[in-house]
């Protein structure tokens, strides 16, 4: 009995182990495993250049391009993926700093995370209609991209997903998208406006920071909170419009935006984060900027704490008059303190 117990756990551990054991196949250029009579692509071994992918493998169908297959390749220029592909691994193609085309069938429905980040020579690529899920870093510093269109369907742009696009000049985003990362545009210098979806309730954290560009932004009806240094930078915004939705607003979320002169915050605001509208980390701010806001809200204490010029939209007229002089008067004394100070040193 002990001797047929011995064999029958010697033959478990036999099956559990060789799919263990199991090497990848290859075929032509490619190291590719096998499941369900599919082939995922492991490996690329080829020579480079413009590579098409082929649609099978030892006679296998290929559905996926699995994790890396062609990371940090500085000789594949361009990739054409068979229709009947599926999904592309995370960082597939990152790193290929070479790659400048790319052919993505209607087939696939999932991307990875990272899958064609640091691509420098990517300049224009076709998502399929079929994906939901835009993943984190999945064009991160593809710095010739210029536009990109994001298909009708897709709920979801992960964190920094197109961040240091530094040419990207316009992005389309569908009513679909429900959520969109933090970072997820941060450094795309080349945005000059965009057009968000309805449905988006935050603005994420770093979200366009850097977007020295972008001139207008309009926040839709609906968002919640704007996180922090989600506009941070962006030294060409003169205008925003922050919808009676939003509840908070974060740390550093407006703060070196030079150019905007005026906004209004309203009394469904309850947190603003510290120098949320400064021109810069210590807080000061252009004489020229003045916030509108109600009596004793967020946005009165905020623009009080930091000195910032600000008119009361509920106060009479009469208290606004002397608010009105009394910013003239700070205006006029800090003026006269620059001119002295350039008198002293500028000079030197």
């Amino acid at each position: 009995m002990k001797r047929i117990s011995a064999i029958f756990l010697a033959i478990i551990l036999a099956i559990g182990i060789l799919p263990l054991m199991a090497s990848a196949e290859t075929d032509g250029d490619y190291t590719y495993d096998v499941a369900a009579n599919e082939a995922t692509i492991t490996g690329y071994i080829g020579a480079g250049g413009d590579v098409i992918i082929p649609d099978t493998l030892g006679g296998h169908p290929v559905t996926a391009i699995g994790a890396k297959v062609f990371f940090n390749n500085q000789v594949v220029t361009g990739a054409i993926i068979p229709g009947g592909v599926k999904g592309i691994g995370a960082e597939a193609f990152g790193e290929c700093h070479s790659l400048a085309n790319i052919t993505i069938p209607e087939s696939v429905t999932e991307i990875g995370e990272g899958a064609f980040f640091r691509c420098y020579a990517l300049a224009d690529v076709t998502l399929p209609s079929g994906i939901t899920i835009i993943s984190a870093d999945v064009f991160q510093a593809c710095i010739k991209l210029k536009s990109i269109i994001i298909p009708d369907g897709v709920t979801t742009i992960g964190d920094s997903a197109f961040s240091a696009c530094s040419e990207i000049m316009s992005i389309t985003i569908p009513e679909s998208v429900t959520s969109i990362g933090a970072a997820a545009f941060q450094s795309c210098y080349g945005l000059t406006s965009m057009t968000f979806p309805s449905g988006i309730t935050e603005i994420g954290g770093g979200m366009f920071a850097h977007c020295v560009n972008l001139k207008s932004f309009t926040i839709p009806s609906g968002v919640t909170s704007i996180g922090r240094s989600a506009f941070y930078n962006c030294h060409r915004l003169s205008e925003i419009t922050i919808p009676d939705t939003v509840e908070s607003i974060g740390e550093n979320a407006f703060g070196g935006c030079e150019t905007l002169k005026s906004v209004t915050i309203p009394k469904t605001v309850k947190n603003i984060g510290d120098s949320a509208f400064s021109h810069a980390i210590n807080g000061s701010m252009s004489a020229s900027f003045k916030i509108y806001c109600c009596k004793n809200t967020a946005g009165h204490i905020y623009a009080k704490q930091y000195f910032h010029r600000y008119e009361l939209l509920d106060a009479s007229g009469f208290e606004n008059f002397f608010l009105i002089i009394g910013n003239y008067i700070r205006t006029a004394a800090e003026l006269l303190v620059m001119a002295i100070a350039f008198a002293i040193f500028g000079a030197g």
